[in-house]
């Protein structure tokens, strides 16, 4: 461990924490719960990160960028939800709803060697490099 893996594995921990605050509180409001999971998806990219900065494997590296990536396409959906939860502006649920669609057809494409090709190695890790369904992706979410 380096010093490079120090502020993603202390964001990690308090994104954690938050999670299982919201969690405790999710049965008085579905806003704790969309909270909750906005954390968790968070939780888990710092984890990523700090992964990626400590092991001395590419090819690890890559699957574990591609592990995290089947989450990720779930952020924006879940700060849409939660967020005309906040405001009450149900107009947004059709909008909503199609962006969870989007998020759970995209999930195949995080897995294929297209969407991120390889790992490549900086002086603070190896983290995985975007290829043509990466740029996709992107765009097809928004």
């Amino acid at each position: 461990m380096d010093i490079y893996s120090i502020p993603p594995l202390l964001s990690a921990i308090v994104l954690f924490l938050l999670f299982i605050m919201g969690i405790f509180k999710a049965r008085a409001s579905r806003l704790n719960l969309l909270f909750s999971l906005i954390c968790l998806v968070g939780c888990l990219l710092n984890m990523d990160k700090t992964i990626l900065t400590i092991i001395k494997d590419g090819e690890i590296a890559l699957k574990i960028s591609r592990i995290d990536h089947i989450f990720l396409v779930f952020i924006i959906p879940l700060y849409l939800h939660f967020t005309t939860l906040a405001t009450g502006y149900k107009n947004w649920r059709v909008a909503v709803k199609i962006f969870y669609l989007i998020a759970f057809f995209l999930i195949p494409i995080t897995q294929h060697k297209l969407y991120l090709t390889h790992a490549r190695h900086f002086f603070f890790g190896y983290f995985a490099q975007s290829g043509p369904f990466f740029l996709y992706s992107v765009f097809s979410a928004h």
